[in-house]
């Protein structure tokens, strides 16, 4: 089996997120219920998301994030 092409998977996943097209976008109740502001401002949030390391990113992928909003634990994954 062939090794995958990380720079392009990385590549897909950005402008997925960046752009939420070309992607099916889903969010929880809890967040949904925090009102169309924050979810906004989340979005916001996750589209401009560059807090990439070894980490929280082992494969490069660009595909999981985290991140506080307000007093919420934000997760986010493609």
């Amino acid at each position: 089996m062939p090794e995958p092409d990380v720079a392009k998977i990385r590549e897909i996943n950005d402008r997925a997120r960046q752009s939420f097209t070309g992607c099916r976008v889903a969010i929880t109740r809890g967040t949904a219920g925090l009102g169309e502001g924050a979810v906004h401002a989340i979005f916001t949030q996750i589209k401009a998301y560059d807090d990439f390391t070894p980490d929280n990113d082992p494969y490069g992928e660009h595909d999981f994030g985290s991140f506080n909003f307000q007093d919420h634990q934000i997760f986010w994954k493609i």
